[in-house]
């Protein structure tokens, strides 16, 4: 559902309930591309579903999970792929364009020009069979090229060094990154990440990346999910980010002794958060006691 919500801007799911009550059972994911959105004059949703044998089936917005990308009219989501189409049209232009280049061996596009020309089209014909047949595959690349008569040849289109082929490919890889709120150090792109900053383009992308998505899911699960009994006794859905939190193990101990020392946490707890087992007489809390009142200050009455 995320994958739909950002490539296509809408992630759905059919909520299956329990016969004659509010429970949920499970959730069924539909194609973006199967679902319609119906919106009233009074503002009332319904969402049309294209089954598999083309039959048309609504249901009201109670049945349906919706997960919405950043939205216009704030009920259906725009996707990446529909807002970065251009960007995406010209990565996929850069990979074919290198893969059909070093196909040919390296060999640049040009034309040959005969002085003389053929006898007729059948000789003009043959000729190119035989020379695409015999020059034209990466194995026979670098085969001397073998003419009779009077030949000139002249290469057209861009050198691909002279095009900044390697590094518009390189730039392409943040270009797409923007559009899915990510440093390009999380798409393999290690050129401007270094090791004091990393940990930080971390938190980063926790903060400003997963932290909007996660709070949609709690949102949706709260809203379409829970029973309205469920809601008024208090629950609702949060995701757990600490183990996105944790450091290197040097920080993360400092960390615990702070806690532990002013009584915030017991050891047990701490253990808990490293997936330790607890041990006996670790529910205490503890706090040091050599802090004293300022000599000269006046005691409260």
């Amino acid at each position: 559902l995320t994958h739909h919500a950002l490539n296509y801007g809408n992630g759905y799911a059919r909520i299956a309930r329990r016969s004659g009550t509010d429970e949920v059972l499970a959730l069924y994911p539909l194609h973006p591309d199967s679902v319609e959105i119906d919106r009233a004059d009074d503002g009332t949703i319904t969402y049309v579903v294209t089954l598999k044998n083309g039959k048309k089936e609504p249901y009201q917005a109670s049945d349906i999970f919706h997960l919405a990308n950043i939205s216009d009219d704030g009920v259906t989501g725009m996707g990446v792929v529909a807002a970065a189409k251009q960007a995406i049209g010209l990565s996929l232009a850069l990979e074919q364009y290198g893969a059909l280049f070093f196909a040919r061996g390296g060999m640049p596009a040009g034309a040959l020009k005969k002085t003389i020309p053929f006898g007729d089209a059948e000789a003009r014909k043959q000729f190119r069979e035989d020379t695409e047949k015999t020059y034209g595959s990466i194995e026979n690349s670098h085969k001397w090229l073998i003419l009779e008569g009077e030949w000139d040849f002249k290469a057209f289109g861009l050198d691909p060094e002279k095009a900044q082929f390697i590094l518009a490919r390189q730039f392409m890889i943040a270009e797409l990154c923007r559009y899915y709120n990510i440093t390009p150090h999380l798409a393999a792109d290690l050129s401007r990440a270094t090791f004091s900053n990393v940990e930080h383009l971390w938190l980063e992308f926790l903060q400003i990346t997963l932290m909007p998505l996660m709070t949609l899911w709690e949102q949706g699960i709260y809203n379409r999910l829970l029973t309205e009994v469920e809601r008024k006794a208090g629950f609702y859905a949060k995701h757990n980010a600490n183990s996105f939190m944790r450091g290197d193990f040097a920080t993360r101990m400092s960390g615990y002794a702070t806690l532990l020392q002013n009584g915030i946490v017991s050891i047990n707890e701490v253990r808990e958060l490293e997936d330790w087992d607890p041990i006996e007489g670790g529910d205490s809390h503890h706090i040091q006691l050599n802090m004293q009142i300022v000599a000269g200050e006046q005691l409260p009455s």
